[in-house]
């Protein structure tokens, strides 16, 4: 999702939410019965994701595939009361290749990062999970509730992901769900999204692209190590920054949606990172790839397969080409020493030793997924060992004011969140929206000002 469709949410968000409101109110001041109410709201709420969608590459597309999806579903529950089990079974079959097919069509032709961003991902695996789960309750939604939860934008480009089973009751509850509390909260999330995404990783983004695009001649120690880290917060920031809006949107519009990370950098081994990062995704994955990533069993070489291919989606879905394959491979075989022998010997470390050699490990990872060869990875990580050329690029024309304050806040924030912290949440909910209403306010009177003045020359 490029800037200007972010901007376009933020500028389409506000009327959304006038007609929102006034609908889900409805019942109240206009005698609508609560269903009806209800129906309005879904009916904005999948309108409203539509058009986003639309702007999305290859938008129209995906609204044609997943409106046939429905349709597949439909009939396939209507074969089974048939007794044709057969005959559904081979149609949703049929349908997940054909939604699959369009992903990865999609996917060769847009460029990664284009792709990572573009909400493909989200809505090829709500589609994937409303079939399976449809069909293995044998029964069908609703239209209008099927093409809420295939479409909900607050939710792209990277989700939370959400079972349909967890999904279809809310937009049954929307009056109850939307409250002045819960628009607190959702304001205060979507200006931390906000923050996260243009300040920080935005901030780090391009000098980790600066960096990372340096030649083998340029490159130097203090440049590689600064692009490491660099890479290693932008990526944690802009997934949980579009969490945070997805999350903070969702709420504001009477939507629940479960949170995608729970502060990876601080986990205590390399299992626990993994349960704590993306943390819907490696559901899905687990749910609909067969993908033991988070799950504690017995390792075999049919259960390493599927942790490698988990992390091949996860490396699809972040846009990564080259070394895709060799970072997924990378980090099953991490796991997989972790649960053999070696995560027993790191644990008779001292806790700081612990935590650096996770880092380490993370920080290597993160490094093969943003190089696109495996001559690149070599070279970067020579230049983060002291090898280098001695007309390396000085690390010091990196790290601007901007830069560095945007390092701090990211370790801060990524770090252990501080105890007291926490007992201030409801006072910066109502802080966070008394802020944002006053400078609308502020706003309108400003330009309502402005427009009398030129009226008045």
């Amino acid at each position: 999702m490029r800037v200007d469709d972010l901007s376009f949410l933020l500028q389409l968000f506000p009327a959304l939410l006038t007609i929102y409101f006034i609908v889900v109110e409805a019942y109240t001041f206009a005698g609508v019965s609560e269903r009806w109410s209800a129906t309005g709201a879904t009916v904005i709420l999948t309108a409203a994701s539509a058009v986003v969608i639309a702007r999305v590459p290859y938008g129209g597309w995906l609204l044609a595939v997943t409106a046939l999806a429905y349709l597949a579903s439909r009939i396939s529950a209507r074969l089974r009361q048939s007794a044709r089990g057969v005959a559904a079974d081979a149609l949703g079959a049929l349908t997940i290749t054909m939604v699959v097919s369009l992903f990865v069509y999609i996917r060769w032709h847009l460029p990664g990062r284009v792709f990572a961003w573009s909400g493909v991902t989200v809505i090829t695996c709500h589609a994937i999970a409303y079939l399976v789960e449809t069909a293995r309750r044998r029964e069908t939604a609703s239209p209008l509730l099927a093409g809420l939860y295939l479409w909900q934008f607050p939710v792209l480009p990277v989700g939370p992901i959400v079972r349909y089973d967890e999904f279809a009751p809310q937009h049954l509850r929307l009056q109850s769900l939307v409250s002045l509390g819960a628009f607190a909260y959702g304001t205060r999330r979507i200006v931390i999204g906000v923050i996260k995404l243009w300040l920080i990783a935005g901030t780090l983004g391009e000098t980790a692209d600066a960096i990372f695009a340096l030649p083998s001649s340029r490159l130097g120690t203090g440049a590689a190590w600064v692009g490491a880290l660099s890479f290693s917060l932008q990526i944690y920031y802009l997934l949980s920054g579009y969490g945070d809006l997805a999350i903070g949107a969702g709420r504001v519009l009477g939507l629940r949606y479960p949170e995608n990370f729970r502060r990876p950098y601080v986990a205590e081994s390399l299992r626990d990172f993994w349960t704590r990062w993306h943390m819907t995704a490696l559901a899905w994955a687990r749910d609909y790839l067969s993908s033991p990533i988070v799950e504690r069993q017995r390792l075999t070489p049919r259960a390493f397969l599927h942790v490698v291919i988990g992390f091949v989606f996860l490396g699809i879905w972040y846009g990564a080409t080259g070394n895709l394959l060799l970072w997924a491979c990378y980090s099953a075989v991490c796991l997989a020493l972790e649960a053999l022998w070696l995560g027993a010997l790191i644990a008779r470390l001292p806790r700081v030793a612990r935590h650096l050699s996770l880092l380490a490990v993370l920080l290597a990872g993160w490094v093969i997924l943003r190089t696109d060869t495996l001559a690149a990875a070599a070279t970067f990580f020579q230049a983060m060992g002291g090898i280098h050329a001695p007309t390396a690029f000085p690390v010091w024309r990196f790290l601007t004011p901007a830069v560095w304050a945007a390092l701090f806040v990211a370790v801060i924030g990524a770090g252990p969140m501080v105890p007291w912290i926490s007992r201030w949440r409801v006072t910066l909910d109502a802080a966070t929206t008394a802020t944002v209403m006053m400078i609308g306010a502020v706003w309108v009177w400003l330009r309502r000002l402005l427009r009398a003045a030129v009226r008045r020359g």
